[in-house]
């Protein structure tokens, strides 16, 4: 209230945009609503945040959208609002004002991927969210024997994340072009990342995963 009252009184208010949003994932206590997972966790549950955004006059009041949308489009939303020259490095973040002001509930962009740390574990497309890697334990519950490690799904698990928020419901074997399509988009990505994730995912890859039932934490294959 504060801000927004030395907007109003400072006359700026009609040209400033205001962005508020949180960080992501409740710890041991708080709700994550519908959503499954927590803090520290790549399903919906542990990086899904609400963002308001206001700038009167531009973005009708009272609008919901659902689209995805990232911290990584602010800066090139920012860039295109101001006018000013993108950097010269590729960016990941795509131009959301067309969500903002409502003209459109989706923009298009390449496949979202999702990481813990060094380590992908997730993608999504539009509405659909594909699990490829998931660590051999739960999140806060004591490393097994040998370590944590992030190991691939042999089954890949894709979910419809607009229907099924909490992602309760695999769909791949009824979607095996979309599985496809997303996992050869990873890989097309990967390709553009740093090193030491490409290796991280390199190494995921090549980790002898065990068969587990849809949803379960993953265990290494016994040899």
């Amino acid at each position: 209230g504060e801000v927004l009252s030395a907007l109003k009184r400072t006359g700026a208010e009609r040209n400033t945009l205001v962005l508020f949003s949180s960080d992501n994932g409740p710890w041991f206590q708080g709700s994550a609503g519908k959503l499954r997972g927590r803090k520290g966790m790549t399903w919906e549950g542990g990086v899904r945040v609400p963002l308001l955004a206001r700038l009167p006059g531009q973005i009708p009041a009272g609008t919901l959208c659902h689209g995805l949308a990232s911290t990584i489009d602010l800066m090139p939303t920012l860039v295109n609002l101001c006018g000013a020259a993108p950097p010269p490095n590729p960016l990941d973040g795509v131009n959301i004002w067309p969500l903002l002001t409502g003209s459109l509930q989706e923009v298009e962009r390449e496949v979202f991927l999702y990481f813990d740390g060094l380590h992908l574990q997730c993608a999504r497309l539009g509405r659909y969210k594909l699990h490829v890697a998931r660590y051999n334990n739960v999140t806060y519950s004591p490393a097994p024997p040998g370590g944590r490690l992030n190991l691939r799904l042999n089954r890949p698990e894709l979910y419809d994340v607009v229907t099924d928020v909490d992602e309760s419901y695999d769909i791949a074997a009824e979607h095996p072009a979309i599985v496809e399509d997303i996992l050869a988009r990873i890989e097309r990505l990967i390709s553009t990342f740093p090193p030491e994730i490409r290796k991280a995912w390199a190494e995921t890859k090549a980790r002898p995963a065990a068969d587990t039932p849809a949803g379960q934490v993953t265990r290494p294959a016994r040899t």
